[in-house]
């Protein structure tokens, strides 16, 4: 009896043994095939020059070796590496990770190789012929950039293919032809003084920091922004890209906002109109303006969304603005306000304050006329100094033009001329693709907790009196 307990046991610690082996034979398995999958070597056959060499590349791509191409006996090693050169890649979008072609030896290279890579047809945008949309491009060293290379399209295989005489770092890439439109809208804007300069920042954000959603200082942006730390705080430049004014709207985590010169004379008469009616977590940017806002030191996992956009009063301030353009009065106005910064205070507008949800003609319309009227009536009750009476009797004439203009043809139209001068308001309001958000941004922290380890177990010693028992022995003695 005890014979056979033994005999059992034996054979229950051997086969513990062979599935511990084999468990750690397919780990072994699988790492060797994800490296193989991502790292190749080929050897041209000394003597064969007259056959092509095919070497299968990570992907599912190929590079074919012509006769007499390379080197007799020269090795060729294909890798894919998630740490490819983040080199400059203007006008391109880089499309999945990049194959490195190294040659040993490096001058291995006599001719032209073929290089195949495939793409993934189903991004093309319907009625684009993926030829004029697909590129492949190398790394080059000297000027760490991205450079795109002559290249064909193989419709039957959907292959990327190009003629190389190097060995590099190659990519496929899909053009930016949307990026080439926000490039050429900006350069033209910034010409014409409807879009600013990109933000400047420097360092890195807070390690804290997960993620910023939102935050790019990219071409045609409505607001352009940075992050960049200053301490352990999160700061976030931002810049308003748009030829109208918006709201930066914010929560308890903000330490510290503010907002730099302004840059224009509207600018300024449109902050003393609408920096009465902010609360004390908003801030208005006037057209083109530069703001900061500093973010403190945020809970693990945390995440806060900060909304900016045009609000009621703004709309209707920029549409009155540009009414009061041929009045020849901004300048004038400018100089009252900065003797007295509260000549707008008392103006009201109903519902001023609230996010614009309604895109409808007479929604804009009525905070306009009501912005204008207000501004007519409290120059004509102050008067100051600096608007000639002339200019207030103009001023007046108009404001009861547009009260009578209001429900009738003339009106509608005028409206719709207003409406195209701030084009920009409403393009941005039909792409925009996160309205909790608007033209904002959001912060995620990381994940830092872990959770607290169990304290260490004292190691528990075997007595050796267990021994005694045979259905120990597999323990004792094996």
């Amino acid at each position: 009896m005890v014979r056979v307990a033994f005999l059992l046991d034996k054979l229950r610690l051997t086969a513990h043994r062979l599935d511990r082996f084999r468990r750690r034979w397919v780990i072994a398995a699988a790492a060797a095939a994800v490296i193989l999958a991502s790292l190749l070597v080929y050897t041209v056959a000394h003597g064969k020059t007259e056959e092509a060499g095919i070497v299968g590349l990570p992907g599912g791509g190929r590079l074919i070796i012509p006769p007499g191409a390379m080197a007799a006996d020269a090795k060729v090693t294909a890798r894919v590496s998630a740490a490819q050169p983040d080199g400059q890649h203007t006008g391109m979008r880089l499309l999945g990770q990049a194959v490195e072609l190294i040659s040993d030896p490096p001058d291995a290279i006599h001719g032209v190789l073929t290089l195949e890579l495939p793409v993934d047809v189903s991004v093309v945008p319907a009625g684009v012929d993926p030829a004029v949309w697909f590129g492949v491009s190398t790394y080059d060293e000297a000027t760490r950039s991205w450079v795109p290379q002559t290249a064909t399209y193989d419709e039957t295989r959907h292959m990327i293919v190009a003629l190389i005489r190097h060995f590099s770092w190659w990519n496929p890439f899909s053009w930016d032809f949307g990026g080439f439109g926000d490039r050429l809208a900006q350069r033209f804007g910034e010409a014409l003084g409807k879009r600013a300069p990109a933000p400047k920042c420097h360092g890195n954000r807070p390690e804290w920091v997960g993620s910023l959603d939102g935050v790019s200082a990219g071409d045609n942006a409505a607001v352009r922004a940075c992050a960049q730390s200053d301490g352990d705080a999160l700061d976030i430049e931002l810049v308003n890209n748009r030829p109208y004014g918006q709201v930066v709207r914010f929560g308890d985590a903000v330490t510290r906002a503010g907002r730099e010169d302004i840059p224009s004379t509207v600018g300024t008469v449109l902050a003393a109109l609408v920096d009465a009616t902010m609360d004390d977590d908003e801030i208005y940017l006037p057209p083109l303006t530069r703001a900061s806002v500093t973010i403190r030191h945020m809970d693990p996992k945390a995440a806060a969304v900060y909304h900016i956009g045009p609000s009621v009063l703004t709309v209707g301030a920029d549409l009155a603005f540009y009414l009061l353009e041929p009045l020849d009065i901004i300048a004038d106005i400018a100089g009252a306000v900065r003797k007295a910064p509260d000549l707008f205070r008392r103006c009201v507008v109903p519902d001023g304050g609230q996010r614009l949800t309604n895109r409808s003609t007479g929604t804009l319309w009525e905070p306009a006329k009501a912005v204008f009227t207000c501004i007519s009536a409290v120059l004509r009750e102050s008067k100051p100094s600096d608007v000639p009476q002339k200019k207030l009797d103009r001023l007046a004439a108009a404001g009861e033009l547009l009260k009578r203009a209001g429900p009738v043809l003339n009106g509608i139209q005028l409206a719709n001329d207003v409406l195209w001068h701030i084009g920009d308001l409403v393009a941005d309001w039909f792409a925009n693709a996160v309205p909790a958000r608007g033209n904002g941004f959001e912060v995620h922290a990381r994940e830092t907790t872990q959770d607290t380890p169990p304290p260490p177990q004292p190691e528990q010693k075997k007595s050796w009196t267990r021994c005694f028992n045979p259905f120990n022995w597999g323990d004792c003695f094996f």
